[in-house]
């Protein structure tokens, strides 16, 4: 997937809609929420199945 998929065309056009993060957190890296947005679509995921997904990984 990492090889096939155009990422930083993918990643490019959302950067400037990027929210910056706080010193109190943040959101992880655009590449990581586009991949778990698309597990998501593809597996037909719901937030806490890929809650769940995301801790077991």
């Amino acid at each position: 997937m990492e090889e096939g998929m155009p990422w930083q065309a993918l990643i490019d056009p959302m950067k400037p809609h990027d929210p910056k993060t706080s010193k109190k957190g943040g959101h992880p890296p655009l590449a990581t929420m586009l991949l778990i947005h698309l597990l998501q679509q593809w597996y037909s995921l719901k937030d806490p199945a890929m809650d769940e997904t995301l801790i077991e990984v």
